[in-house]
């Protein structure tokens, strides 16, 4: 079962709020009923920034956050949060793989029904 955790900044849980576009916005059960999809995109993700990495190397800035987000509904607060939902790994620590690799599986993740897009995170 894939966990969600919920971000909270030391006083009570303040959380930041983002503009989130047009995107849709979805509750932690709905999520949950996507599962299999979701960690058929990881593993897409994976492998293909596994295989960038190592034809072409570790390049470009040293980032945190960069990853495919959806926004994501929670009880009791009124505004959508941006919740990473599939992590670049195996890529190296810097934007090169993670870049070039995402638009199969945000391809993926829309034939699928599921509204996500790609943020570059920030650099370290």
């Amino acid at each position: 079962m894939i966990e969600f955790y919920e971000e909270t900044h030391g006083f009570g849980e303040y959380q930041r709020i983002y503009y989130l576009g047009d995107n849709r916005t979805y509750t932690f059960a709905e999520l949950h009923k996507l599962e299999k999809v979701i960690k058929t995109a990881q593993a897409m993700y994976e492998k293909a920034c596994k295989a960038y990495f190592k034809k072409h190397g570790d390049f470009g800035s040293a980032i945190l956050g960069n990853g495919i987000y959806v926004a994501v509904k929670r009880p009791r607060f009124k505004h959508p949060f941006k919740m990473m939902l599939v992590a670049p790994r195996g890529g190296g620590q810097s934007d090169g793989a993670s870049f070039a690799s995402k638009d199969p599986v945000l391809k993926y993740l829309k034939e699928n029904g599921i509204d996500a897009w790609y943020d570059h995170g920030r650099m370290d």
